[in-house]
């Protein structure tokens, strides 16, 4: 989905009209989400990605810097190309995050493996989502009562009879 951005001057009615008009401008039916301030939107073209696929890259020579890789993912194809970090595993190890979105004609590939012999043998794959952590739920009892009144223990001695004759 391609969520449109609103701005904070802009009014809901002026809003809906820009939606409305660049919808119907790309012959698309228009969409409608709960939350945030960009409620509205048009399905994308599978080919389009929205947003940039964070990958890592394994096998860039240590002596690049940062604009060389992204030097050479653009002249691959790649769109908003921005390099992350650079992480270095181990001494002979090490791996580059990038953002970025692939080539149009290479959107649903999950690895992509850029060759130069005797240069570059630059390998990249997607980067695995972060796992967020188990929540662990345990019913636990709660305190005891502490306003119950105590019990009555004591045993009252046992009245004399009353009758006289």
């Amino acid at each position: 989905m391609q969520w449109f951005p609103r701005d904070k001057d802009t009014s809901t009615n002026h809003y809906l009209q820009n939606c409305l008009h660049e919808a119907k401008r790309q012959n698309q039916a228009l969409k409608l989400r709960k939350g945030g301030a960009n409620n509205l939107g048009i399905p994308c073209d599978p080919g389009q990605q929205s947003k940039p696929t964070h990958v890592i890259a394994r096998g860039v020579p240590d002596s690049w810097e940062f604009e060389e890789l992204q030097h050479l993912l653009t002249t691959q194809g790649w769109l908003d190309t921005k390099v992350i970090n650079k992480y270095k595993k181990s001494h002979t190890n090490t791996e580059w995050h990038i953002l970025g979105k692939p080539p149009p004609n290479q959107a649903s590939q999950e690895s992509w493996h850029y060759v130069d012999p005797g240069v570059v043998d630059i390998h990249l794959v997607q980067a695995p989502a972060k796992q967020r952590p188990q929540v662990w739920q345990q019913n636990i009892r709660g305190p005891a009562r502490m306003c119950q009144p105590p019990l009555q223990t004591e045993t009252r001695p046992a009245q004399a009879s009353r009758n006289t004759v």
